[in-house]
């Protein structure tokens, strides 16, 4: 886990094109996939249980979510960018704005978040205490992806043929 601007890969720093006043990244080993970043972004936020939950910490401080389920938004983050090994999600609200940086390679996969305070008093003030559930939550949602994935590996015995 990396917290503060500048712990986070100057890469990911990079994709988020935003100027952050936090920034976080978590990261985890991945069985091989052919999963692209946007799809790890889907199954990291709208398919796991920790996931699924987290639109409440993002509507309680304003967030405004787009549409779920929808092509160009994962759990309402809308899509800002997308390649087969990054992608970058937004969501924003009157007293802050957010990125979040979801990165896929052969081994790895992370998910970086940004956030910007437009307003930096009361945005740093809003954030602080959800910011304390996002660092334990995003670990678990991670974990949680990784399961379903390996779940869904067929093993060598799906590989037989019956009889």
């Amino acid at each position: 886990m990396w917290v503060g601007v500048q712990a986070v890969p100057e890469v990911t720093c990079d994709r988020a094109e935003l100027n952050a006043d936090y920034a976080d990244r978590f990261s985890i080993s991945l069985p091989t996939s052919d999963r692209s970043a946007l799809d790890w972004a889907r199954l990291i936020l709208e398919e796991t249980p920790a996931g699924r939950g987290a639109p409440r910490l993002w509507t309680a401080i304003g967030v405004r979510l787009g549409p779920r389920p929808s092509p160009d938004h994962v759990q309402g983050w809308r899509t800002l960018a997308q390649h087969p090994t990054w992608a970058r999600l937004g969501a924003a609200t009157t007293y802050l704005e957010a990125r979040a940086v979801v990165e896929a390679d052969d081994d790895t996969l992370a998910l970086a978040l940004f956030v910007r305070y437009r307003v930096p008093v009361l945005g740093a003030a809003l954030w602080w205490p959800i910011s304390v559930m996002h660092r334990r939550g995003v670990p678990v949602m991670l974990q949680q992806a990784r399961a379903r994935v390996s779940r869904r590996s067929p093993s060598p015995a799906d590989d037989r043929l019956p009889g």
